[in-house]
């Protein structure tokens, strides 16, 4: 009986998706998160250029267990109006996004109950009503198991387990309800009142994490905004590319084998680089060859071992460093400082983007960044969002403006 509901709850969602490509056919897609801790680095809804941008993801909101939604920083809220003001005075899409890395944990609990889902469906209603936004994304960072399951045996496919599910340690069959719920939610919000409010997700880089997420509940989605970086960090062994073209299209062609239209696929760009440390030999106390594929050790400058690409360009004049753009596989790496980092300038942003216009035609509805930031205060130079946008539409703007 169970499966039997899924399946037409399945099936309803399917055929009322996706309003995106029936509507930005003529336009291609260029979207940015924009963190609400903007505020704190002096660059708030009036220093955006909008221009620049087809639309614009206020990160974040959080939920909690019962389904309640509000700002992750509620002095940001005043700024959040000027945003969503700033986008209607200059025709750019305005989501808000919810969630994010450090502030998903609400989603799990809230998933397992019709009240509290039909709670957060009603949030979404009324916030949709009381700020006016365009869509909203969901970045539950990850669906995967309980606390203290095993992740081996409890992921759909694991032997003796659910092969679509799973078992009940997973989120999978409880994100999956979410999702058709809030699809079902909107929808009928949309019909209600004659908008197209959208729904989207920021989805994994790894189809390590995806397995957690059925093929029905992506297939709710208008859109997929792919995370496609990250992909270098600490549980690798050896360095390789933070996000680069090549990695790009294999996750997007991942998604594509588990039946998600390309229409719906929205690649990811970073603003932001790694760097690590190099390692020592521990025979002989001699460093080992900094580069690709070689080892290292630990995270190198940066916060945390990560640089905003503004941070990053003061960075690499601190010292010398010897700076590649790998054509092949569509990033950038820079080595010294006893440190390789791993970033996308603007030979290698260009390259990625340049491999999405080329493919327009077949469907893909461009592109999307985290986040504003990284690009804040650089010249125009070496702006990678004006680099994206020029490349995207073939225009030759700046950050004041279209020539």
């Amino acid at each position: 009986m169970r499966k039997s509901i899924l399946a037409a709850l399945v099936t309803s969602a399917m055929l009322a998706c996706p309003l995106f490509a029936q509507e930005q056919a003529k336009k291609p897609m260029l979207a940015a998160y924009y963190p609400n801790w903007g505020q704190y680095s002096g660059f708030k809804a009036e220093d955006i250029p909008y221009h620049l941008v087809t639309h614009i993801l206020y990160a974040f909101y959080k939920t909690n267990p019962n389904g309640d939604l509000f700002n992750s920083d509620p002095t940001d809220e005043a700024n959040l109006r000027a945003l969503i003001d700033s986008c209607r005075a200059n025709n750019v899409t305005i989501f808000l996004s919810i969630g994010g890395a450090d502030q998903s944990d609400g989603f799990s609990e809230l998933a397992r109950k019709p009240e509290t889902r039909k709670n957060f469906v009603d949030n979404i209603v009324k916030l949709a009503d009381s700020h006016g936004f365009d869509g909203f994304d969901i970045d539950w960072e990850y669906p995967h198991e309980a606390p203290g399951a095993d992740p081996e045996k409890t992921f759909p496919g694991a032997p003796g387990v659910d092969p679509v599910y799973g078992n009940d340690d997973a989120d999978t069959r409880w994100a999956e309800l979410f999702f058709l719920d809030l699809r079902k939610g909107i929808d009928e919000y949309n019909k209600r009142t004659g908008k197209h409010v959208l729904l989207t997700a920021a989805v994994p880089g790894s189809d390590y994490w995806a397995r957690w997420t059925t093929d029905a509940s992506y297939k709710a989605l208008d859109l997929l905004m792919v995370m496609s970086y990250d992909f270098m960090g600490t549980w690798e062994k050896r360095v390789k590319c933070n996000a680069s073209t090549k990695q790009g299209w294999e996750i997007v062609k991942y998604y594509e084998s588990r039946g998600i239209p390309k229409e719906r696929l929205v690649q990811g760009l970073a603003f932001y680089g790694k760097s690590f440390n190099e390692r020592k030999d521990p025979r002989t106390g001699k460093a080992l060859p900094l580069q690709l594929g070689g080892e290292f050790d630990g995270t190198g400058s940066g916060s945390g071992g990560t640089h905003y690409w503004s941070k990053l360009l003061d960075q690499l004049k601190i010292a010398k460093y010897e700076v590649t753009f790998d054509e092949d596989l569509g990033c950038e790496y820079a080595i010294g400082n006893q440190e390789i980092i791993v970033f996308n300038g603007t030979k290698s942003t260009q390259h990625t983007v340049r491999s999405v216009r080329e493919r327009l035609d077949e469907g893909y509805p461009g592109l999307m960044y985290w986040d504003m930031l990284g690009d804040a205060g650089v010249p125009d130079s070496l702006s990678l969002l004006i680099a994206a946008h020029n490349e995207l539409f073939q225009e030759h703007a700046t950050k004041k403006g279209k020539m």
